[in-house]
């Protein structure tokens, strides 16, 4: 049990963590081996560094492996991006709908400053992405939406704007600007108090409202190692806005997400 917790505070916050595990991060970006196989897997490890919740003071650190099959490179199966199908939109655009598992989620155990808030589990989740490319520039806007009770549920958009400063055939640098948007859900099971959890946290009560979470900044880069491995690494600077940073459950609003991830197709 220990591990599955330790295993959900570090996944939780961070983009990081899609981007490492994500099959679609390193897959298109690299050359697959049995490119003409119906299936394709790559599979790997990696270390991730995030804080423990959102908000939190304090970052944890994890080594995970990390395993993504595709068939045909129309429908995925992967712990981190779910079961779904994924697709070429043309005009530079791709985009995937999955079912997964939004990793997200706050123990009271992870500080004392939460106790009595009582805990808000992961949850399953329905997953969206659209990705758009052209030349250096790329974007991408990433929908996690809650199906969880209402005290799990809530979406967060995730909106990545990037440049490929560095682009050679044995990889790449990236470098761009990161926002997140909850919708009032999702603000007001992480974010909020009510008048129980003040009671029992002397805390004050706080209604958080729809709206940005977090804007940053992030630099990833790509290393093909060889035809088949390949080594990517991304960090994650961001700072809560709004009711996320005026939201008496945060330590510190400035947040950090880490992650290298080492991988190999076949």
């Amino acid at each position: 049990m220990q591990t599955v917790q330790r295993f959900r505070k570090v996944l939780q916050v961070s983009a990081v963590s899609v981007a490492c595990f994500s099959g679609a991060s390193l897959a298109q970006t690299s050359p697959t081996a049995n490119s003409g196989a119906n299936w394709q897997i790559r599979y790997g490890a990696a270390v991730i560094s995030a804080p423990k919740y959102i908000g939190s003071g304090q970052n944890g650190f994890i080594l995970l492996p990390s395993i993504e099959a595709t068939y045909k490179n129309f429908l995925f199966i992967s712990p981190l991006r779910g079961v779904g199908l994924q697709a070429n939109l043309g005009g530079g655009f791709s985009g995937s709908a999955a079912l997964g598992y939004d990793f997200t989620s706050r123990k009271e155990s992870d500080s004392t400053r939460l106790r009595g808030l009582g805990d808000v589990d992961s949850a399953p989740a329905l997953l969206l992405e659209l990705n758009y490319r052209t030349g250096d520039f790329f974007a991408k806007a990433g929908l996690r939406s809650r199906l969880g009770s209402a005290a799990e549920r809530g979406s967060l958009l995730t909106t990545d704007l990037g440049y490929d400063l560095v682009k050679r055939q044995s990889g790449s640098f990236s470098a761009g600007l990161s926002l997140r948007t909850m919708d009032s859900a999702y603000a007001s099971n992480f974010f909020g108090v009510n008048s129980v959890q003040s009671a029992a946290s002397k805390l004050p009560v706080f209604q958080a409202a729809s709206g940005i979470q977090s804007a940053g900044v992030f630099g990833q880069a790509l290393y093909r190692i060889d035809s088949n491995w390949s080594l990517f690494s991304r960090l994650d600077l961001s700072a809560l806005q709004g009711d996320a940073a005026d939201s008496p459950i945060v330590q510190q609003k400035n947040q950090i997400g880490l992650a290298l991830a080492v991988s190999r197709a076949f």
